[in-house]
């Protein structure tokens, strides 16, 4: 955890990928590729990756870190919020979750309210 009272600090996202910690890190991306709006610096991530541990009530350093390193695979270190490559329809987020795998997360995590849901 943070030396502060979140459990991802600036300087953690900065480390572990540096090159979103640059301030041209979109703007190259945005140039080479064509690709405008999705990418982020890690200076724009933690506050919402904060927020969604909270939410979800995320305690375990292990879990923090598998989503993260999901999130910064899928998306490239925040390059990416859509699948552009083959495209696959309805697959979005940082972390390129399909719907089925959604369901499956939360019917594994919250099996009452799962149910209650669907």
């Amino acid at each position: 955890a943070s030396k502060n009272s979140e459990p991802i600090s600036l300087d953690m996202l900065n480390k572990i990928n540096p090159g979103a910690a640059s301030s041209t890190f979109c703007s190259d991306f945005e140039k080479n590729t064509g690709i405008k709006g999705e990418c982020i610096l890690n200076s724009n991530a933690v506050e919402p990756i904060n927020k969604a541990i909270a939410k979800y009530r995320v305690k375990s350093f292990g879990e923090v870190a598998a989503i993260l390193a999901w999130m910064l695979f899928e998306s490239n270190g925040w390059q990416y919020v859509v699948n552009h490559y083959p495209g696959n329809k309805g697959q979005g987020t940082r972390a390129m979750i399909t719907w089925e795998d959604v369901s499956k997360y939360a019917k594994e995590l919250h099996p009452i309210e799962y149910t209650g849901l669907m």
